[in-house]
């Protein structure tokens, strides 16, 4: 054999060696990561689901960026996905996907009956719809299905209730009836309260509350584990802490519970008013009540009131038949009632009306990113509120 072929052949069986040398590194690598013989845990992203507050921060002083019409009535809130889609369920069996610039991206039928809830956005990105038949469809980002399936629910409406857990699986409630499902959106758990549920909530452990003001907490087995009660119907409940609760009350009062204790204390009272069946906690564990749409109440995490914020009305203008709010992390809101334009509220109670933004029903605003939210009238109007000082810029 020539010198050269020996170099050729010395070469190659040298780069064979290192070859299965990386094969077996990695493959250590990976044994270690993976031995059976220790605990591990894998963390998935919880699903995006549309509430009462925003983690990004509200516009202060916004104004309309971009106006569409959709074909057809809107019957839920708008959703967002990451990157600024903008989801919307449509009163026929329909939901359409419009990019962060109001363009149209795709349309996709629901099958038989319509969204009974806005849509929500899981961990992988995909978007699920929960339709009034109690169907259950997953789409791709791109408007693909790719899951489709029913429920144990005889059927579902805007009275559901539905939470993210930390696993990225789902809390849905409806009636009486509890389920759990994991990311894959299998059911891990189906259970029956005997009384009406109200709402779930989410964090750790999570919890269940009835509409006549029961508190329950659900625990990994499943069970309903009594933890205190409004002794009231509950309108509208939040959590404010891992275990304390505040609740529209008869639609007179806001109350918080703590659960610890088991005591309740009320902290506003309005005999000759009636409370919005809204309230809102942001992550600091304030709140906001609505009243009579026609001023906000803002409480601070420790239950004290910071303001009353009177909110602007038209001559003559009869009191909002409906209203809704959505609350930013440092304590600004916006509020959305029928007839009238969108009122920004500052931390501070200081309030300011957005031109143009008013419709007959208006649907709960949602973050689009931090100084952008999105929102929809039931008449098929979907806005982009910017705030002046950045809108140019997007």
């Amino acid at each position: 054999m020539s010198k050269r072929s020996e170099q050729r052949r010395a070469s190659a069986l040298w780069l064979l060696a290192c070859a299965l040398g990386l094969l077996c590194a990695a493959r250590g690598v990976r044994a270690r990561e993976l031995d059976p013989t220790r605990a591990h845990s894998f963390t998935l992203t919880p699903a995006r689901v549309t509430g009462t507050s925003s983690l990004a921060l509200l516009p202060r002083n916004p104004q309309v960026k971009w106006r569409v019409r959709v074909a057809g009535g809107i019957s839920q809130a708008p959703s967002v996905a990451p990157g600024g889609a903008v989801l919307i369920a449509l009163s026929t069996p329909t939901l359409v996907q419009y990019d962060p610039r109001g363009r149209l991206e795709w349309s996709a039928r629901l099958g038989a009956s319509p969204a009974a809830l806005s849509a929500i956005v899981l961990g992988d990105g995909s978007r699920l719809v929960l339709t009034q038949g109690a169907e259950a469809l997953v789409f791709s980002a791109r408007g693909r299905l790719l899951r489709h399936g029913a429920l144990p629910f005889a059927n579902l409406d805007a009275s559901a209730s539905v939470a993210p857990s930390s696993d990225g699986g789902l809390l849905i409630a409806s009636g009486r009836r509890l389920l759990r499902l994991d990311a894959a959106l299998s059911v891990t758990l189906a259970t029956r309260l005997d009384q009406d549920i109200r709402a779930v909530l989410p964090g750790e452990p999570p919890l269940v509350v009835t509409s006549s003001g029961s508190v329950f907490e659900l625990s990994v087995e499943g069970e309903a584990l009594r933890r205190g009660s409004f002794a009231g119907r509950v309108d509208a409940v939040a959590r404010v802490a891992p275990r304390r609760l505040a609740a529209v009350l008869d639609g007179h009062r806001l109350s918080e519970l703590e659960l610890d204790s088991e005591s309740v204390t009320t902290r506003v009272t309005e005999p000759d008013l009636e409370l919005s069946p809204s309230l809102s906690s942001n992550e600091k564990g304030e709140l906001l009540a609505l009243v009579g749409g026609e001023f906000l109440v803002a409480l601070s995490a420790e239950g004290r009131e910071k303001f009353r914020a009177a909110l602007p009305s038209l001559d003559g203008f009869a009191r909002p038949a409906s209203s809704d709010v959505l609350l930013g992390p440092d304590g600004s809101s916006l509020v959305a009632r029928a007839g009238l334009d969108v009122i920004a509220v500052q931390p501070d109670g200081s309030v300011s009306r957005v031109e143009g933004s008013a419709c007959a029903e208006p649907l709960r605003p949602a973050s689009v990113a931090p100084g952008s939210v999105v929102y929809a009238c039931r008449s098929g109007i979907v806005l982009r509120l910017d705030d002046v000082r950045t809108s140019d810029k997007r």
